[in-house]
């Protein structure tokens, strides 16, 4: 291919209008994260209550059975047993604000229950629950009720430790 001077001339025209490194560095998207616990800008206790008086006493604070019967000194109890008995049923699992349907897979992830549940009564409850995660970019995750068990909508804002990897 032989270049003649009216090409180059095009070429370098074209090249001058290209955006160069720095530019390109510059106009780079900042990148979403999301908040965990342990992070510095969690939301604080105050930012907590101010969503709880927006949905009532709907805003709870979980718990996980199975991380009280993991626990050295509940292995006996009657709790611990109480959750053996009634883990194995899906509707039990589906009703319990702390469990999720799996519990991890060995040396991959492990099942972390959310900090805060929204047990949403009513549309307002979804809406404060949704901004309020997006406003503190939190995780959210939808945890709905059935029909069957008559188990209230709960939105839990999400912040597990553990991935896939």
């Amino acid at each position: 291919m032989q270049l003649d001077r009216r090409s180059f001339a095009f070429g370098a025209a074209s090249a001058a209008l290209l955006p160069t490194a720095s530019t390109v560095r510059a106009q780079a998207p900042t990148i979403f994260q999301r908040v965990r616990p342990s992070d510095p800008s969690w939301p604080d206790e105050g930012r907590w209550k101010a969503l709880g008086e927006k949905v009532g006493e709907r805003l709870v604070k979980v718990r996980s059975p199975l991380r009280d019967c993991i626990a050295a000194e509940a292995l006996q109890g009657a709790a611990c047993a109480d959750f053996i008995k009634h883990v194995k049923n899906p509707f039990y699992i589906g009703d319990e604000i702390g469990l999720t349907q799996n519990f991890g897979w060995l040396d991959a992830w492990t099942s972390q229950p959310s900090e805060y549940a929204v047990v949403a009564a009513n549309s307002a409850d979804v809406v404060a629950a949704v901004n309020f995660a997006r406003k503190n970019r939190l995780r959210l995750v939808v945890k709905a009720g059935d029909t069957a068990t008559s188990a209230p909508p709960m939105l839990r804002t999400r912040c597990s430790s553990g991935r896939a990897g």
